[in-house]
């Protein structure tokens, strides 16, 4: 399926152009007090951004995020050693909404920021390279992304809970298979990652329901005849988001299945058939409040096929259970 070219601003006046796109929105600033007529507490309360790192090779595995949730900020960090099958870091931190800033424009440098005490994670986009460095306690790490060898996708969806979708609209821009160089320091273990590196990129902003369940995957690797190919999977009903990149460009693909019981992929036509060989069981729960966070986010490997390509590519899977 090919995908239309992102519009500069994806809520405007109100309007919402729904949809999946290739390349970047300029901004993704939501616009919907002039038909709604949303208040700043509304605001507080349903505006979310998020930004999502990941970086993989043979030997290590990191993922790395930052969230403003409005009346709170998080950032998280994990690394999961996969030659010893031990867990080097998993740090998860509330912090002041005031020392995290994520910006409207996913290219903005920088795009995200979190800084408070010995927790400090910063994404920036400099030319042709996505960084991302920091400290989460003892943990300390940099990577770079080629972002230009794979074209970013920006899927703008409904977030549906039974009440008015129209007022809830969630906003990502993603990017799968980029090399990936640099390096880490956790628990005394320092680590360069490999020259068949690879990572991914999670941008999202949106204005969302109270509470909400969403699931998804994302994966990125090379295909077993060398082809550089990833893919970024949820639950929307007619497949908004649904996309795979092969040799760095995207296409959409149709509405999918997810199993995350037994974490398998299956699209209605069987382009992407997939499971997932669980290597690192990672959970966390966060709870401040009436605010708390379930996720479920088992890392390994997808294996199946995608087309007539036979994958095994490095992912994860993601169930996320939300009260804001």
């Amino acid at each position: 399926m090919d995908l239309g070219t992102a519009p500069s601003a994806p809520v405007s006046d109100g309007d919402i152009a729904f949809g999946t796109y290739r390349g970047s929105c300029s901004s993704t600033a939501i616009d919907l007090d002039v038909r709604f007529r949303l208040g700043r507490f509304v605001r507080l309360r349903h505006e979310k951004k998020l930004q999502q790192f990941w970086a993989v090779d043979d030997a290590l595995a990191l993922y790395g995020s930052v969230v403003d949730a409005g009346p709170i900020g998080m950032a998280s960090l994990w690394v999961f050693d996969r030659a010893d099958g031990t867990v080097l870091a998993d740090s998860t931190s509330i912090l002041p909404p005031l020392v995290v800033r994520i910006d409207d424009d996913p290219t903005a440098d920088p795009v995200a920021v979190a800084r408070f005490l010995d927790h400090r994670v910063t994404l920036d986009n400099r030319g042709d390279t996505t960084r991302g460095s920091g400290r989460m306690e003892t943990t300390k790490f940099t990577v770079g992304y080629d972002t230009p060898a794979a074209e970013p996708v920006t899927a703008v969806r409904p977030a549906t809970d039974g009440e008015d979708s129209s007022r809830h609209v969630v906003i990502s821009q993603q990017s799968a298979s980029l090399p990936v160089t640099g390096w880490l320091n956790a628990d005394g273990h320092r680590h360069r990652f490999s020259e068949n590196a690879v990572g991914m990129l999670d941008y999202t902003h949106g204005l969302v329901p109270a509470t909400m369940t969403w699931h998804g995957a994302i994966a990125s690797g090379h295909a077993a005849d060398g082809t550089a190919v990833g893919f970024s999977i949820g639950t929307d009903p007619e497949g908004v988001g649904n996309v795979v990149w092969i040799d760095g460009v995207p296409r959409g693909i149709g509405p999918t299945t997810i199993v995350p019981e037994e974490w398998r992929i299956e699209t209605e036509d069987g382009y992407l058939s997939v499971s997932l060989d669980v290597e690192y069981p990672h959970r966390r729960t966060i709870s401040f409040g009436p605010i708390s966070h379930r996720i479920v986010q088992p890392f390994g490997r997808w294996r199946g096929t995608l087309g007539d390509r036979t994958i095994e590519l490095p992912g994860v899977g993601e169930l996320h259970e939300a009260n804001w």
